[in-house]
Order: structure tokens, then sequence, then C-alpha cells
């Protein structure tokens, strides 16, 4: 069998197992089918219609025997009533920051749970095998991540308090997690960030790694770092044949040590898709090598993803698969093709270049339709910062391998080589968050645009060059010859068109990441978040209002779900009028203490939106404001709060993005404020520092906080010297952003 017959059976049998579920997939597979056959009119094609046929039919006859044989979860009628239980459950995969499946070891009055999976949303520590009590209701998967456990086959989630029984009882686990706590051990030393993506890189454990890294991680398209697949499965295979060349043991126990050594890692970081695809592929070809075969990467490739299917059809439904296998055909795709286009007198090193661009663009480009069948974000910065963070981001995944393994031997080599591969680490993050500016996506979307059509019109040249030279050989060419110059000046004609193509895609371009922004607006407040696509929420209007009308003119937002004041004080409403006035608002929001305020510096709100029909929305604590997947809870003040300062009456907000990335919004409230909220509710990843930096916070709160990322609003040499010294001392451990010197700054949410 030839890598086009593999290629097809293994389609086919995909498609087969999709159409069980998705009937629709029928039709198209039918017409797919149709034109292979015609195309295989050609001799040598001639078992294709057959591969064809026998992959539909194994596909959907092994999804059909996969579902009847599957008997109905007792779990599915328990979640739909939301019956409290008690259950006894033992992690079976690492805790994620969404939680962990567990299997029901002991369940009060429900011996039939027993053996059943639950996914367990809780904050969980421990590894898989962790043993614990959890007490709560259950609940049918719901939502996005609801429809991505149905296809993993759990049926009921349950949410609750926990309790620690025990770890790992099994071997195998205790193992595993012993790598866990030594590689913790380890990067103890290194920044949070710097030790959450080393984890994540080495084992894909990226819970220490702080949402908004996170955030910025998946916005940029590097999230995939983090996310272990076939290159740790290679950098493991490459270790392991390293030390067997080093002790002179020999190929064929070199092949099998690698065998044992990558299904040890797949236990390691448990079973997910992409590391199954990768280590069936590895293990194909290292069998091949064994038996004395030679071996094809595409074919292997193929037979994986056709044996993989046959044993779980259920995995051909999970986005990880799926990504999986297209990002690997992209990448070896991309590679052909530029290797092809680029001329042999090319510099060798120009050559790697391109290749590392056509491998990042074929992996965009083949994942891209996977990522709009699945709903997922598609990132118009991805290609390039892939390819901008290849280099470093390779020595940093080398580095976290590295001490991965050390970590099991000797842990002053390892807590060394760790704090090496922080630097590269750091550069990763830091690209990371340079291409998640929402401010470039535009730019980022010219860009791909011209791209595609450079690439195009290479592909054009290239066949137009290939059929003329044909056409002149046989003498059926009689037309003018196009020399490469000319051809050079027609392609600058075309590209001068992307500027008209790539206009028409950003005035209808995808919906955009959630964002907070904090507006560099002088001595004063004036923040937005959410999204072009959900719309916009604006708190506080700076102290002039035309500044506050030129952002929102460079943010293009001509409408806002609604104003929330903070507070009266004029740095935070002087730009109300403005912005009443150049946008077409829903609601203005702000506390009864601020409705009708009398005190110095600061401005009637009542008055100024009577005067533009507005509803003004009176809010406390408890209240909740919901703009597309953006949550904004207010924590204070409370109905009852009275005879507050102007500032301790602040309004505080606590924003959550659909990442999970938790922004806590403070405007100027003080000592007073700040002891009156819980001290739960104040944990968050993104502080806004209260009053512009002042020295008026309780003491231990921005400690307590938590926060990665520090943003201080305040003007150039402001009369009150903010921020103070004091404030920035107590901000050292965190990431600081000043506007007064580093201008406007946005978070993806």
């Amino acid at each position: 069998m030839n890598t086009y017959q593999a290629a097809v059976l293994a389609a086919s049998i995909w498609i087969g197992t999709l159409v069980y579920y998705h009937p629709w997939v029928g039709v198209g597979s039918g017409c797919l089918c149709l034109v292979v056959i015609v195309l295989s009119w050609h001799r040598s094609w001639q078992p294709v219609p057959i591969l064809a046929a026998i992959g539909l039919v194994a596909g959907f006859g092994v999804m059909a025997i996969t579902m009847w044989t599957s008997n109905p979860s007792p779990l599915r009628d328990l979640s739909q009533h939301g019956t409290p239980l008690v259950l006894q459950v033992e992690l079976r995969d690492d805790p994620t920051q969404y939680g962990a499946p567990a299997v029901i070891m002991q369940a009060n009055d429900y011996p039939e749970l027993i053996g059943e999976v639950v996914w367990v949303q809780a904050t969980l520590d421990g590894y898989a095998g962790t043993r614990l009590t959890i007490e709560g209701g259950m609940s049918p998967p719901s939502g996005g991540f609801g429809q991505y456990l149905n296809r993993r086959g759990i049926q009921a989630t349950i949410r609750g308090p926990t309790r620690y029984i025990g770890g790992p009882t099994s071997w195998w686990d205790r193992s595993t997690a012993g790598i866990h706590e030594r590689l913790a051990k380890v990067t103890k030393p290194l920044h949070r960030a710097h030790a959450g993506l080393l984890k994540g890189l080495a084992i894909g454990d990226d819970r220490l790694l702080p949402n908004d890294d996170r955030a910025a991680m998946r916005t940029s398209g590097l999230s995939h770092l983090t996310a272990v697949s076939g290159s740790n499965v290679a950098m493991i295979s490459g270790a392991i044949l390293a030390f067997v060349w080093l002790l002179a043991l020999g190929r064929q126990i070199g092949r099998l040590l690698t065998l044992f050594g990558i299904w040890w890692f797949v236990w390691l970081v448990r079973a997910d898709p992409s590391v199954v695809r990768a280590a069936v592929m590895a293990s194909l070809i290292l069998s091949a090598g064994v038996l004395g075969r030679p071996a094809h990467v595409p074919q292997s490739l193929a037979m994986t993803v056709a044996g993989a299917l046959l044993v779980d059809p259920r995995i051909g439904q999970q986005a990880g698969f799926a990504l999986s296998v297209g990002a690997t055909v992209g990448v070896l795709a991309g590679v052909a093709v530029m290797k092809r286009l680029i001329a042999d007198e090319i510099p060798s090193i120009v050559s790697m270049v391109g290749q590392g661009l056509g491998a990042s663009l074929g992996a965009n480009l083949v994942t891209t339709p996977v990522l709009l069948v699945y709903g997922l974000a598609l990132q118009p910065a991805s290609p390039w910062a892939n390819v901008i963070a290849a280099p470093v981001a390779t020595l940093a995944q080398w580095g976290a391998v590295g001490t991965t393994v050390l970590a099991t031997i000797n842990d002053d080599v390892a807590t060394w080589l760790a704090q090496a591969t922080s630097y590269p680490i750091r550069v990763v993050l830091g690209i990371a968050h340079w291409f998640a500016d929402p401010n470039r996506a535009d730019f980022f979307i010219l860009v791909n645009t011209i791209a595609a059509f450079s690439v195009g019109v290479l592909i054009l040249n290239r066949l137009l060059t290939r059929w003329i030279a044909l056409q002149l050989a046989s003498g059926a060419y009689r037309g003018p010859i196009i020399s490469r110059g000319q051809f050079v000046l027609n392609t600058v004609a075309i590209l001068i068109a992307v500027r008209w193509f790539s206009g028409l895609i950003l005035t209808h371009r995808l919906p955009s990441q959630a964002q907070f922004i904090v507006l560099d607006v002088g001595q004063g407040d004036a923040l937005l978040v959410g999204d072009p696509t959900s719309g916009w929420i604006m708190i506080d209007t700076g102290p002039d209002g035309e500044i506050i009308r030129q952002h929102l003119r460079r943010l293009q937002i001509a409408e806002l779900n609604a104003v929330i004041i903070t507070h009266a004080h004029t740095d935070h409403t002087g730009g109300l009028d403005a912005v009443l006035r150049s946008t077409r608002c829903t609601q203005v929001m702000a506390s009864p203490a601020h409705v009708e305020a009398e005190a110095p510096r600061t401005i009637d709100i009542r008055a100024i939106v009577a005067a533009h029909q507005v509803p003004l929305t009176e809010i406390a604590k408890g209240d909740r404001i919901i703009v597309g997947h953006v949550t904004v809870e207010v924590l204070h003040p409370s109905r009852t709060d009275q005879g507050l300062e102007p500032n301790d009456a602040s309004v505080v907000l606590r924003i959550t993005g659909p990442s999970g990335v938790r922004v806590l919004a403070t405007g100027d409230a003080e000592a007073q404020a700040q002891w009156a909220m819980d001290t739960s509710s104040s944990s968050c990843d993104v502080l806004k520092v209260p009053h512009h930096g002042g020295d008026t916070n309780a003491p231990g709160f921005l400690e307590h906080c938590g926060a990665s990322l520090a943003i201080i609003s305040c003007g150039k040499d402001n009369p009150y010297g903010h921020p103070h010294h004091a404030v920035l001392n107590q901000l050292q451990a965190m990431r600081v952003h000043r506007t007064d010197r580093d201008g406007t700054c946005t978070v993806a949410l």
C-alpha cells in the first residue's frame, strides 16, 4: 500500500466515524468518493475506490459497535435532577484550571455509580491517582466545554468542596507523581510564570502559569507549546537515543528503550489525542527500524490515524486529535512546497527560514478549517509569532525536557538548568505578549493577506514557467516568452490590489478577543472592557472630554453597552458629557452614594445623564453586568453603606474574561473600602492599582491580591507625586505598567 492509498483509507475511516453522529458528513463523503472514483480510472489508482468503501464501512461500523455496546450511564439521570452526592473519587488525569476527570470509587446510596467517570469542577491539587472526597450537586455538561466533555464520553460534572484522602496507590501513578514533585522542587526558585511555562513545555502542566500569560500565549497562537504533542515525544526520543549512543548499547536496544520511554512519557502526561498520535507514529517508525524495513513518515502518519480511529472511534470527534493530525500534515506539506519553490542558488540560511515559514503557514492553513468547525478562535498573529518564537521556543523546550530528566538524577544540576532555561522562557513570554496586543490584529490581518497573495503568485509563477517550458519543448507555444523581470512587475501590480482586498477582510473580520484597556488620559481613570463584536463597557471617563473622544475615535467605538462611574470626582467623570455626546450609550451606572454628589471636585451625574436622556441605573455589591463572555461583578459598596468618603465609596469591580483572567478595578478605593471587601474576592491576575498609585492602601492589600500584572493610571509629573515610592516597593513582585510612562495598556481576557 503506497502513501496515497494509505491516506485515502485513513480519511475514509475518519469520515465513517463522523457519519454516525453527523449524517450531513455522509453527503459530503459521498461526493468525495464520487470524485475519487472518477479520478481512479487511471490504472495505478484502481484500488482507491475499494479502499475508500472499506474505510467508510469500517469507520461507521466501529463507531456503531462502540456506541451500541456502551451501557447508558446512571450519571445522566442523576445529573439531570441535580442530585446531591458524597463521592470518593480517584483522579484519572492531572488536574487543569478547569478541574479533572475522576473515577468514582465509592458513592453513598448509589453503588451503581462505582467505576463511572465524572468531571470534578474544582481547584484541585495533586496528580493523577490522587484520592479525595467531594460533596456537591451533579449537573450535565453544558456549553462549549460541555461538548468537549461529551466527546470524551463524560456525562456529568460535580462541583463542591473537596477533602484530600491520599496520594496515588499504583506504581505507575506514584512514579509520575514523583516526577511532578521533583520538577516543582527544582523550579521553586524561578518566577511563577517562568516555572509554570517550564512545566507546561515539558509535561503540559501549566497550572502555575498566570492567567494573563496563559491568555497571551493563546491569543498569539503559542499555546500549543504547552500542549504536549509530537515535538515533546521527539525530544524524549532524541534524549534516550543520545543516552544509548553514549553508552554504545547498539541501535536495536536503543530503539526498544525509546519505545518504552515514549509510552512511559504518554502515561506521565496522560493519553491526550495529540500525544497518542505522535507516540503511535513514532512507534511505527521505530518498529520498522527494528524489523529492518524503511520508514516513510507520511505513510506512518496515515496508518497511525487509521489505527487510532479503529481502536477508539470517538477520538475522531475531538479537536485535539484533528488539530494534531492537521498540523502534522500542514508542516509536511508546507516544508515540501517551500523546498520546491525556493531556488537551489538561494543561501542555506534563507532556505531554512523559508522552510520554517512554510511549516508554520502550512500548519495554520490546514488547522484553520478545524478551528472554524470546532468554533475556536482564529489568531491572525499566529503564523508570525510561531516563526519568530520557533528558535528560542525550541531552546526552551529542550531545556524544559532536560530539566525534567535531570530532576530524577540530581537536584542541583536540574535547578541550574531550570534557571538557565528561564531566559529563553522569558523571551517566549515577551513574544507572546507583543503579538497578543489587540491593537496589532488589523496589521497582522493585512500581513497575512499580502503573504497569501505572494505565495499564490509564486506558485502561479512556477506553474506558468513549467507550462511554457513544456509547450516550447513540444513546439506548441507561439506566444511571447515572459521573462522573470516582467513577471516580477506583474506580481507587484497584483499585490497593489491587496490593499482593496485586505480592506474588505478588515471590515468583515471574525469576532475579536475580549480585552481590558486602561486608557492613557493623564491624571485620572478611564477603562474599557469588552470586544468589538459583543460591545464595550466604559469604567470612568477621565478628566478631559477631548482626550477621551480621541481614544474612542482611534478605537472606532461608537456605541457603549454601559458607562460605569466608580465615584464622582472630576478626574473620573470629567469626560462623561463628551462620552455621551460622541457615542450611543445604553445606560449609565453608578452607586447611590455618587448619583447626586455635592462634595468638592465632583460633578452631578444625574444632571448630566438627564441632559442626554440616557437611563441611570444604581448599582451595588452583588450586581453583575455581562458583555459577551465577560462578567463584571460589583464588590463594593453595598446598598447599606452610608456616610463614606467619596474615595472609600468607590465602586470596586471584579472582571472575569472567557479564559479565566480576573481583573480587579478598584477606582480610588482606600483602606476603609479595602477592609470592607471579602479577602477572597480581592484575589486577581491583573490589578488596577487603587487611587493612581497613592499610598492610601490597607496594610498588605496589594500583596494579598496576588496579581502578576499591576496597572497604574496616572499623569506625567502630576502634583500628587503618584505613584508613591512605598506603593512601587509593594509591587516589586509584579510586572508594573504605568500610563504616564508606558501609555495605554491592553490586556487580553
